[in-house]
C-alpha cells in the first residue's frame, strides 16, 4: 500500500498527522515532540533485542528490526489498538493479556484445526504487538519466504481474527492507512490509501464478516458497527 515510504518517511508522515490530530487520537503531545515533529522515542538497544531474542527462542524478523533501529514502540495506532509495545514488552498472548488468552481458548465443545488461522491455534503462536483493548497480533507460525511473520489481529468487532499481513511493516502499513483514512482525511497521505483502505473496508464489514459469530467466540467479541467507516 505504501511500499515506496522507507520507515523514516512514513513514521515521520505519521508522527507529524498524529501530532495535529492529537485530541481526536488521545494523544499526549509533548513539547518535545511538538518541536521535533517527531512522537518516536529512542531505537532498542541491541542488549534490548537480544534479550527479547532469547526469550521468546526466536530471532525477530528483519522489518520488525528495521522499525526498533528507528523506535522503541510506536505511540499510536488505529481504533482502539493503543500503542506499539517497546519490544521489551513483546510477549506470547498468554502472558501478555491472560484475559484475551482465556476467552478465546476456552473449551466451547469445538475441535479447532491444530494449525488453524484463528480461535486457540492462532493464539497459542502469536505475539501480542499491542496495548489496546483490540489486538494487533505477531504470528511466529506463519513465515514467509522472505523469512518474515504474519501479523493480524483480534478486535472487539469482528468474531475471530482479521485479514492476515504478510509482515510487521505491512501491518503496521494498514493501521496507518486507517488512520489517515479515519482520523486525518486532510493528510497529504490520504490520497494516496483512500481507495485502497475503503476497498478494505468494504471487504471487513461485507457479507463474509458477516454478524454470526463464530464457534468459540464469546459474545463479548461479536462485532458492531463500525462506526468510523463511512470516513473513507
Amino acid at each position: 500500500m505504501l511500499e515506496h515510504l522507507g520507515w523514516t518517511e512514513l513514521l515521520s508522515r505519521w508522527s507529524g498527522e498524529a501530532i495535529a490530530h492529537a485530541d481526536a487520537v488521545g494523544l499526549e503531545v509533548t513539547p518535545e515532540m511538538r518541536a521535533s515533529g517527531w512522537i518516536g522515542v529512542p531505537p532498542a538497544s541491541a542488549a534490548d533485542i537480544a534479550a527479547a531474542q532469547a526469550r521468546l527462542e526466536r530471532s525477530l524478523p528483519r522489518s520488525y528490526q528495521a522499525f526498533l533501529a528507528i523506535t522503541d514502540g510506536w505511540p499510536v495506532l488505529s481504533f482502539d489498538f493503543g500503542q506499539v509495545w517497546p519490544v521489551a514488552g513483546l510477549d506470547w498472548v498468554a502472558a501478555a493479556d491472560p484475559g484475551l488468552y482465556e476467552v478465546v481458548c476456552a473449551d466451547h465443545g469445538y475441535e479447532w484445526p491444530p494449525d488453524g488461522d484463528d480461535g486457540p491455534p492462532l493464539m497459542n503462536r502469536c505475539l501480542l504487538l499491542s496495548s489496546g483493548t483490540d489486538n494487533f497480533l505477531y504470528d511466529t507460525g506463519r513465515l514467509g519466504a522472505d523469512g518474515e511473520w504474519a501479523t493480524t489481529c483480534w478486535t472487539s468487532w469482528y468474531p475471530g481474527a482479521g485479514d492476515q499481513q504478510p509482515s510487521f511493516r505491512a501491518g503496521l502499513e494498514s493501521h496507518y492507512a486507517s488512520f489517515v483514512c479515519f482520523e486525518a482525511p486532510d493528510s497529504f497521505t490520504h490520497t494516496e490509501v483512500a481507495a485502497q483502505v475503503a476497498s478494505a473496508c468494504q471487504r471487513a464489514t461485507g457479507a463474509g464478516r458477516g454478524s454470526s459469530t463464530r464457534p468459540g467466540t464469546s459474545a463479548a467479541l461479536a462485532p458492531t458497527s463500525l462506526s468510523r467507516s463511512s470516513a473513507c
